[in-house]
């Protein structure tokens, strides 16, 4: 279903009838076989509830025409509503006709073991992990894509607009925060740092808001949140460069190890991890945190082969 009035008519009768499953069904195919249609719908949704509030409308109560009116609830109400559909089809298809030029599109990707970051022209900075793709307009606009991979959003506030982030599968609206996400094809994490984001997956009409130190996990298959738990806040170091323990126990601490500067690392049996640590590292090397560690328990840690850290009794 390419986007054309026909497309534009079903949406807003979708919209006048909420109620219709076939042509629910019908537009569902349609939202999920690019992540370009279900941004387009979202926008066509937008607009819908804008019309409910337009002024033209609510000027009418004034109209000196009134009294006849009045008499006449049911005629009054399906103009009213007539006219709203109206406005939106007006608007949609300016809107379609606009979306149909071309678009420069920027690719930004990283290669294994590289990193890269840009900066947005509304001052929002994002972050990319290795092996991740964002596309992004060359002429500013508050939607990205996220294709696949490992990306940290540092959203400048700006009430007036709302930033979006798209994937294959899911999309995030933001007003302004700091978040991290981590897009594959079996799962989707989400972890938020500050601020508030609103996730929404694809064919889908419910949504998960999600506050500072909240994290959830999507399942693009199954089309559901799997898990809403308290968030990491490690999960961001890879990006910000900050470790926080809390009461971590080293098996905790080396599990996180293993994760942000991507080794392995192997305990030896005889050795107890129930001591807890409380530490912050800022943009520490993995020798300077191994040092810490080694002088905090009563271990030695010795470098392998192959990235391979091993922790013995000392």
């Amino acid at each position: 279903m390419s986007i054309n009035q026909d497309l534009i008519d079903k949406i807003v009768r979708l919209m006048e009838h909420p109620e219709d499953e076939t042509l629910r069904q019908e537009i569902d195919v349609w939202r999920a076989a690019a992540p370009e249609n279900e941004v387009t719908y979202r926008e066509y949704m937008r607009l819908w509830d804008t019309s409910a509030t337009l002024q033209p409308l609510a000027a009418l109560r004034q109209d000196p025409l009134q009294p006849f009116i009045a008499q006449a609830p049911k005629v009054r109400f399906r103009w009213i509503r007539y006219a709203a559909a109206a406005v939106v089809l007006g608007i949609a298809a300016w809107f379609a006709f606009f979306r149909q030029q071309p678009v420069e599109m920027i690719t930004l990707a990283t290669k294994a073991g590289q990193t890269d970051s840009i900066r947005l022209a509304d001052g929002s900075r994002v972050i990319l992990a290795e092996n991740t793709t964002l596309r992004y307009p060359a002429t500013f606009s508050h939607h990205v894509t996220l294709e696949n991979g490992k990306a940290f959003f540092d959203i400048a506030p700006d009430p007036e607009h709302k930033f979006m982030v798209n994937m294959p599968s899911s999309s995030i609206t933001v007003l302004g925060t700091s978040f991290n996400i981590e897009a594959g094809k079996e799962k989707i994490a989400v972890n938020v740092s500050s601020g508030k984001i609103r996730f929404e997956g694809a064919g889908d009409n419910s949504h998960t808001i999600l506050e500072a130190g909240k994290a959830l996990v999507y399942d693009p298959q199954l089309q559901k949140v799997l898990e809403v738990e308290k968030a990491n806040p490690n999960e961001n170091a890879w990006a910000t460069g900050e470790l926080i323990f809390e009461d971590a126990s080293l098996a905790a601490v080396c599990q996180q190890l293993e994760k942000t500067y991507e080794v392995k690392i192997v305990i030896s049996n005889n050795i107890s991890t129930s001591g807890k640590l409380n530490v912050k590292f800022s943009n520490s090397s993995l020798q300077e945190v191994l040092d810490v560690l080694e002088a905090t328990y009563p271990i030695k840690i010795s470098k392998q082969a192959n990235q391979q850290i091993l922790i013995t009794r000392k």
